[in-house]
């Protein structure tokens, strides 16, 4: 027969396994919990849409189905594409960068509409459009696209971009055909420019017939007659006069 002492005794074992038993269990909870919260960090996801397709960071090989080649185009000419910042990330999206969208490799691309700076998580957009405008004829244009930001795998975002262009000019826009009298023309010296337009010329460049750019001429004003001075020149060049929605090529005679 056992004494009261062994049953107090025997009670207080059953108790503390009971108890150590409790507090496995516990334990074994947290950290078969834990895991499944390390599996959800914290951290915005940038990704980037062009014409409906995914562009991973890193893509050097540009693809017209993504909108990354932009195709084959007269010299005078422009082509313009749009392309989507989406955040999948459970964190607000930051793009970091000054400027926001940087280009390298080549200046015949540039940035036409920049995107926002913050994109709001779980789906959050923001667009950008790359304009490809060629300088010369006859070129194949690649550029880098950067995008510096917070996701946590991939800043910066970079992909390329990619140009051609013929080895012609493109020399009648009919939005300014009409517009736009060069006299006189063939000239020796001084070239005048009448424009009858209504939108600003923003611009003046001047080529060469092999599509090398000479000189370029930048205006804020909203004169409707300029003076070139051409005289130290020789040949046949061209003058692209480009406002803000439309451009032309003129043909000019130096002698």
């Amino acid at each position: 027969m056992m004494s009261r002492h062994n049953n107090k005794c025997i009670a207080k074992f059953i108790q503390t396994i009971n108890y150590l038993h409790i507090k496995s269990k516990i334990i074994i909870l947290v950290f078969s919990f834990y895991p499944l919260v390390s599996v959800f960090p914290q951290c915005a996801e940038m990704d980037i849409i062009g014409n409906g397709m995914s562009i991973s960071s890193g893509d050097d090989t540009p693809d017209i189905i993504d909108d990354t080649d932009f195709g084959v185009l007269n010299f005078g000419d422009f082509e313009e594409h749009t392309f989507t910042i989406e955040n999948t990330g459970n964190l607000d999206l930051n793009l970091t960068g000054i400027p926001l969208v940087e280009i390298t490799n080549s200046t015949d691309f540039t940035v036409t509409l920049n995107p926002s700076s913050v994109i709001s998580s779980s789906g959050g957009l923001t667009v950008f459009t790359l304009r490809y405008e060629p300088s010369m004829a006859g070129t194949i244009n690649t550029a880098t696209i950067s995008i510096s930001n917070d996701d946590c795998d991939e800043n910066p975002y970079v992909f390329d971009v990619l140009g051609e262009s013929t080895s012609t000019l493109n020399i009648e826009n009919q939005d300014l055909i009409g517009r736009i009298k060069l006299y006189p023309n063939p000239s020796n010296a001084v070239v005048n420019l009448k424009y009858s337009g209504n939108e600003l010329i923003q611009s003046m460049t001047l080529y060469e017939i092999s599509g090398k750019e000479m000189k370029r001429f930048s205006f804020s004003d909203s004169r409707h007659h300029y003076s070139i001075d051409l005289r130290h020149l020789n040949g046949i060049y061209f003058l692209r006069i480009k406002t803000k929605t439309s451009q032309t090529l003129k043909k000019l005679i130096i002698n």
